[in-house]
């Protein structure tokens, strides 16, 4: 039984390694980052001169090592071929070892997904060498197949959450130097278009995971004119102060701007008259006053503001609205995915929990079937013994 549980242990900690290399080559081999995000300990890990061999990404190979190690634990049969399988075991422990110091002594700085790969090597190797101490007990194919299945899931996973390529271009100059000064997303919106609304909700969302001030958010106002709405609203959002600028784009994202055209967008002009008081109601919802953000929002420096933005973003030629800048990632569009990507990273909570609930399926089926094993012998000898004891007891 024991020696069944060590083995279940040295596979779940190979899937585990398995998996986190798969995401880790995919971060590799991307433009952007997907699971453990191009900034903090991950890029410097990731830009050191630790993180190649001859040319090829350590997670790569890990992927090759620990698929094939995987693999021949499901095959290896005796204490024999266990001694070879928990040497190869033993030599990538100290591998592993010696990465995690270099991480802590060298470069400095921890990329998480590395220490679970390298964690998981460590305890992979001393299971192994604890399992040739006993008599490997086999386990039999639909077991086998399962542990199968699980490798699959470990590879496959990471790879279907991995997000697609965000295209990187170089920054045109005006953009440029404001990427110099700190702003990291540069947005050109409109309050009317359909796919600027579901973008700022998405962008919303992931923000509020970020720690404050870490990620900073500058708009430009890119009033199409077809949109009757979309002008006075973004001279309304010029006129927030930066305490309410957040609170304004909520609002002005949210409004029911088809309700409040009716039949009146058929007329000949709309922008200056039939938002004014629904915008005014806005403004003074968060938190500014009623009459100086009328006077702003009639202000000829006001319309002068917006219209600077909207020439800039025709000079740009840029292909549609929105057009989200994260650093030098271009997102064209309401891609959540990309901006996702182009952000650090997706949200893989949820294929954590997948992977987690395989790997514990088939450990506990592995384990019930050691038990069931264990048990079987023990019921066989009691039964054999009871006729013996039946006679002695007629005697």
């Amino acid at each position: 039984m024991t020696t069944r549980i060590l083995a279940v242990l040295v596979r779940v900690a190979l899937l585990v390694a398995l998996a986190a290399s798969t995401a880790l080559h995919l971060d590799y081999t991307s433009p952007a980052a997907s699971f453990c995000g191009d900034g903090g300990g991950c890029a410097a890990v990731k830009a050191s001169a630790w993180s190649h061999v001859g040319g090829v990404a350590l997670p790569t190979l890990g992927v090759a090592a620990f698929a094939a190690v995987f693999t021949a634990s499901l095959l290896v049969r005796g204490t024999r071929q266990w001694r070879v399988l928990a040497s190869a075991l033993g030599l990538g422990g100290v591998v592993a070892a010696l990465l995690m110091a270099t991480q802590v002594f060298v470069v400095r700085a921890i990329c998480p997904y590395c220490m679970i790969v390298d964690v998981s090597a460590v305890i992979a190797a001393v299971s192994a060498g604890l399992v040739v101490r006993r008599e490997p007990a086999g386990e039999p194919w639909p077991l086998r197949f399962g542990w199968l299945v699980a490798g699959a899931v470990a590879v496959g996973a990471p790879m279907s959450w991995a997000g697609v390529p965000v295209a990187t271009v170089e920054l045109p100059p005006p953009l440029a130097e404001l990427q110099t000064a700190g702003t990291d997303i540069l947005m050109f919106t409109d309050f009317q278009c359909p796919f600027c609304r579901k973008l700022h909700h998405a962008l919303h969302a992931r923000l509020a995971k970020e720690p404050p001030g870490r990620v900073r958010l500058r708009r430009f106002m890119a009033p199409l004119p077809f949109h009757k709405a979309a002008e006075p609203a973004a001279r309304a959002y010029v006129c927030a102060s930066d305490a309410t600028r957040e609170a304004m784009a909520d609002a002005l994202y949210d409004a029911d701007f088809a309700a409040l055209l009716g039949d009146v967008e058929r007329a000949a002009s709309v922008s200056e008259t039939l938002f004014r008081e629904e915008l005014v109601r806005i403004a003074e919802k968060v938190g500014l006053d009623g009459a100086a953000f009328k006077t702003c929002l009639d202000a000829e420096s006001t319309r002068k503001a917006v219209d600077e933005e909207f020439t800039l973003y025709k000079s740009l030629a840029l292909p549609g609205l929105p057009t989200t800048y994260v650093d030098d990632k271009r997102i064209v569009g309401a891609d959540v995915k990309a901006l996702e990507q182009a952000l650090g990273g997706s949200d893989s909570r949820a294929m954590f929990a997948l992977l987690g609930v395989v790997f514990t399926a088939v450990a506990a089926a592995s384990i019930f079937r050691a038990r069931e094993d264990e048990r079987g012998p023990a019921l066989a000898t009691a039964s054999d013994a009871a006729p013996e004891d039946a006679s002695d007891d007629a005697h």
